[in-house]
């Protein structure tokens, strides 16, 4: 089992907690930070992140949609620990769902993240 060390719980922010997560939790948290940070937004890592929640503004154009998991993919890959990922989209009312399937060499563990106008929500990181 790959040990991806641990670090304080932190989605959009640090629970009041200051619980600490490891494993695959971990790595979801920060590939939901990748895909929820702009590019250019970090001055020692310039090509990182690809804000997810633009997707939303992209409305129903079928082109831009269907560019969406190669996008994600691509930027999840960028991570060192991350061997493999898999994209799709659900897309209805104007919200975008992201189920994605993470390799790590232990097998793979799913990441579901919401899009809405309202934001990106991480409903799911761990097996």
């Amino acid at each position: 089992m790959t040990d991806f060390g641990t670090d304080l719980s932190l989605v959009d922010d640090l629970e009041p907690t200051m619980r600490e997560v490891s494993g695959t939790e971990l790595l979801g948290q920060a590939l939901f930070r990748r895909l929820t940070t702009p590019r250019g937004m970090l001055l020692d890592d310039p090509d990182y992140g690809t804000d997810v929640r633009e997707f939303v503004s992209w409305g129903a154009l079928p082109t831009k949609l269907a560019a969406i998991p190669a996008l994600v993919r691509a930027e999840l890959l960028k991570d060192e620990r991350v061997e493999a990922a898999t994209v799709s989209t659900a897309v209805a009312g104007g919200a975008v769902r992201l189920n994605i399937s993470i390799d790590t060499g232990d097998g793979p563990f799913p990441l579901v993240v919401d899009v809405t106008q309202a934001g990106a929500v991480l409903l799911g990181s761990t097996t």
